[in-house]
């Protein structure tokens, strides 16, 4: 079996460490819960138009407890509900991903569970996607905030970078990884009957990113 090039490990466990640095290990439930229940309000409002009052409600306590969990408001909000979601999808589709096999076979274990997470998270995939992709919440954050997320999303790309050069040619992995990335994050668009369920969306999905890499046979 082929074995997985060392630099993918390494860029993985550089992925892995840096959100672990970002992200509080121990939150707790209320808190968790207001930065969950803000994102999705974000997702479908925008953040100028959600209030901490709205926020609060959703959990059912008062606006003044907010601050109690967040003391610097609306903002500590934001970038601690999108660090949760990073932290989310580390857990779930990073984390779990078994090492010890080829790269085709990592390839296939990482866009299958990153396509997952993004059928399934609905509202947090979202929220994701208007911060990062600067859909109105972006502007509120510090440069040094937005630097740190970006940062930790970069560093998600290297590691795909790292296994479509041990696939393919390593002068396309670059344009190779985006491709991979962009097709994982806007799966929901490749559902091409809306009863179609999400295994059908996955397979396609993963044939897909395996032509981009020039990976449609097993590796020996």
């Amino acid at each position: 079996m082929k074995a997985t090039h060392p630099e993918t490990h390494a860029r993985r466990a550089h992925f892995t460490s840096q959100v672990r640095a970002l992200t509080d290990p121990v939150k707790g439930s209320t808190r968790q819960r207001l930065a969950t229940e803000a994102m999705t309000l974000f997702a479908r409002k925008g953040y100028g138009g959600t209030s901490m009052r709205e926020i609060a409600a959703a959990v059912g306590m008062q606006a003044a407890s907010i601050y109690g969990h967040f003391p610097l408001g609306k903002r500590q909000v934001l970038m601690d509900g999108l660090l949760d979601i990073l932290d989310d999808f580390l857990v779930c589709v990073v984390a779990p991903v078994a090492t010890d096999r080829g790269p085709r076979e990592e390839l296939v274990d990482v866009v299958t569970r990153h396509v997952r997470w993004r059928l399934e998270r609905g509202d947090m995939s979202l929220a994701w996607d208007a911060a990062y992709f600067g859909l109105g919440m972006t502007d509120v954050l510090e440069d040094a905030q937005m630097a740190e997320l970006t940062a930790a999303v970069e560093s998600y790309r290297s590691y795909l970078v790292s296994l479509c050069a041990a696939l393919g040619d390593p002068a396309e992995a670059e344009g190779t990884a985006r491709a991979v990335m962009a097709l994982c994050d806007t799966c929901s668009r490749l559902r091409v009957r809306a009863d179609e369920s999400d295994d059908v969306v996955v397979a396609r999905v993963v044939r897909l990113c395996l032509l981009c890499a020039g990976a449609t046979r097993p590796t020996a």
